[in-house]
């Protein structure tokens, strides 16, 4: 069953910064069965929290700030614009389309567990996971991207930003990835996780606390401990094994160092 919700929120602005805010519930056309979500923004910040409902609450914001208040000798009195948001259901697939915003826009998702979420933002904003449980591609210019306490995996990429997770779970013999132009990369996973790892900076640094067995790299590799990690200098890329390896996760950066830490 295909769903459709239009929404056109219009908002003034005085002199000061005020915002415009809405939210929208969107029923499942299957509750309790895997769903995705697809949400890009041209400008503004995207944040992903759970919830115990089976359905998806979206709220929205957009801020427009304070203008110079006088302008060719007349004092601005109003003005401002609007977004226009549309969200589409379709068999658990929700679709989000924002439009062209004229001011930031910022964009919350109370979702249940056992999503598929794609989401991309590309100036003035960050994406941030908070404990959710579900599959991740996520891209972001010009900002950073934050997964804190998620289970499932992920794909992540930024451009002038850095890349930050914290795993509690992993999904099983799942490839992930994580990269980004200019930025570190720091990731957290649980001690008992096996993955195959491919690692690359070409401007840093890696470190990792955890036993990397089968370390290989052409032409060189040097290890040192430093602060408790072990730090890996390569000019290549640095392949290995944590607990007997899995799937691959793959991580580069071009400025930047990378961080693999073993959880608690």
């Amino acid at each position: 069953m295909k769903k459709s919700i239009y929404v056109i929120v219009l908002f003034f602005a005085t002199l000061i910064k005020i915002n415009a805010q809405e939210k929208i519930e969107v029923a499942l056309s299957q509750p309790g069965r895997p769903y995705s979500v697809d949400l890009g923004l041209i400008e503004g910040s995207i944040k992903v929290v759970k919830h115990s409902a089976q359905s998806l609450v979206i709220e929205t914001s957009s801020g427009k700030k304070a203008s110079p208040p006088v302008k060719d000798g007349m004092r601005k009195i109003s003005g401002g614009g609007a977004y226009e948001i549309s969200v589409e259901e379709n068999g658990n697939k929700i679709k989000i389309n924002t439009g062209l915003p004229v001011n930031n826009m910022f964009v919350t998702l109370h979702v249940p567990p056992g999503g598929a979420f794609n989401l991309k933002t590309i100036n003035n904003g960050n994406i941030l996971v908070d404990g959710v449980a579900g599959e991740f591609e996520l891209s972001n210019i010009n900002g950073q991207i934050v997964l804190n306490n998620v289970s499932g995996s992920a794909v992540a990429n930024t451009i002038n930003g850095d890349i930050k997770a914290s795993f509690d779970k992993v999904t099983p013999n799942t490839p992930m990835a994580f990269s980004t132009l200019n930025g570190k990369i720091d990731l957290n996973f649980p001690p008992s996780v096996k993955m195959n790892i491919k690692a690359r900076t070409d401007q840093g640094d890696i470190y990792s606390d955890f036993e990397i067995s089968a370390l290989k790299s052409s032409p060189r590799v040097v290890r040192k401990t430093e602060k408790g990690f072990t730090k890996i200098e390569a000019s290549e890329w640095v392949t290995g094994t944590i607990n007997g390896g899995g799937a691959e996760t793959m991580l580069k950066t071009f400025h930047g160092d990378i961080y693999i830490r073993k959880g608690k």
